[in-house]
């Protein structure tokens, strides 16, 4: 009985079952988008000061977003800093898990364009305590442009 080659066999047999298993989970998890930007939209959405939702229109070269409160107090927005964008002196209030949505000029050269935005910075006072605080998100914002 001649088994010379039989070890050498089933080790080349297995690696190459290993490599399909590897190409077949790549293939199944490749299309399913911008991991970057789902983390960005997961750590907005829970934040003390929420970024709900938000997009960059490469049509209008607006950024739009809503903010939320997802504090247990009501607030007042004093001012937003996304970027080099940075709007100052504003005065609106936010109640308890409730939004509000702005739009501010944002360029974006074309659909698809992938954006990085940030630091972003949130002044506001606790209108409970009437004590002024900042919220500096640690994520940027990502996304893609849309039309």
């Amino acid at each position: 009985m001649e088994k010379k080659g039989q070890g050498a066999t089933e080790y080349l047999i297995l690696f190459a079952v290993g490599v399909i298993m590897v190409l077949i989970v790549l293939g199944v998890l490749g299309p399913f988008g911008n991991y970057s930007q789902e983390a960005s939209e997961l750590y907005w959405r829970d934040a003390d000061i929420a970024l709900l939702s938000y997009s960059l229109s490469s049509s209008t070269d607006s950024f739009v977003f809503t903010l939320g409160n997802n504090l247990d107090t009501s607030i007042q927005i004093q001012s937003v800093s996304i970027g080099n964008f940075s709007s100052e002196n504003l005065s609106f209030p936010l109640l308890p898990s409730s939004r509000m949505e702005m739009s501010v000029a944002q360029d974006c050269a074309q659909e698809g364009d992938t954006f990085d935005l940030g630091p972003v910075l949130i002044r506001y006072t606790d209108l409970s305590t009437e004590v002024t605080q900042s919220f500096l998100g640690t994520v940027n914002l990502v996304g893609r442009c849309t039309a």
